[in-house]
């Protein structure tokens, strides 16, 4: 039932010959060769073993649909998105195009199973959280049987401008926002995971946002919770942590493990 409904949005969104693929969590929407979509269907399926269970605790109730368009300049054509791929919650679904790199579905991914384990569905999280958390899985790799991340990647010149700049501002201002209104405000928002990772503290601080914070505060107060949080977790008041943080990245370039500091 599920499969027929998707097909039928599908081709009336589109009209395109689509090839459609089901497994447990995921329906596969695809226009692209077999060899090519095996290795997207093995990386998500991967990607939901690997990393799912380490952040979050609720099932998804509804399987997740991926839109692969055959490239970007018809991705662009039928949807009019000027981006890599997009998340949509109502529909569930990660719309892409088939030869993106594999770091855009993941980072898709972590929006999709964020919006499942949300207490309240009209509450969505901060924008540097739901953004930072994505970002940081942009860049995995294929490691025995799992994907890990942990890894500076493309994001990491804007922030080292902002910091060699004095432009960085102070992690404090973006975290009490709902928004990213900063400018490279994804990149900050990125490596404020990168640095918990760092320190061993990004499981917890994921889980605490989500399960502790989000269904009891919204708002500026929520963005006032979550800087107490990283304070209680990394046991450091927020100014060592906004001085650390900038320390730590202006180490790192494209490509570097992030260091493991605990």
């Amino acid at each position: 039932h599920e499969l027929f409904s998707v097909k039928k949005r599908i081709k009336k969104l589109y009209n395109l010959p689509f090839k459609y693929y089901q497994t447990k969590y995921f329906t596969y929407v695809y226009r692209c060769n077999e060899r090519r979509f095996s290795y997207i269907k093995k990386s998500v399926e991967l990607f939901y073993k690997s990393i799912y269970k380490k952040y979050f605790i609720y099932n998804l109730k509804t399987g997740i649909t991926l839109v692969l368009f055959k490239n970007f300049n018809e991705l662009k054509q039928k949807t009019g998105l000027a981006i890599l791929g997009k998340y949509d919650s109502p529909t569930n679904s990660i719309t892409s195009y088939a030869n993106t790199g594999i770091g855009t579905i993941w980072h898709e991914l972590i929006h999709a199973f964020i919006d499942a384990n949300l207490y309240f569905k009209d509450r969505p999280p901060q924008q540097w959280f739901n953004e930072g958390l994505a970002s940081f899985y942009e860049y995995a790799v294929f490691s025995n049987g799992k994907i890990v991340g942990g890894f500076a990647n493309w994001r990491m010149p804007r922030l080292h401008f902002l910091i060699r700049t004095n432009r960085f501002g102070h992690l404090s201002r973006l975290m009490m926002r709902l928004g990213l209104m900063e400018q490279y405000g994804y990149s900050k928002a990125r490596f404020i995971f990168c640095y918990l990772y760092s320190h061993g503290k990004i499981e917890e601080y994921v889980k605490y946002y989500l399960y502790k914070l989000m269904p009891k505060y919204e708002g500026f107060v929520l963005g006032k919770q979550a800087i107490k949080a990283l304070e209680k977790i990394m046991n450091k008041d927020i100014n060592t942590i906004n001085s650390e943080y900038k320390r730590l990245a202006m180490k790192l370039y494209p490509g570097n493990k992030l260091p493991q500091k605990y």
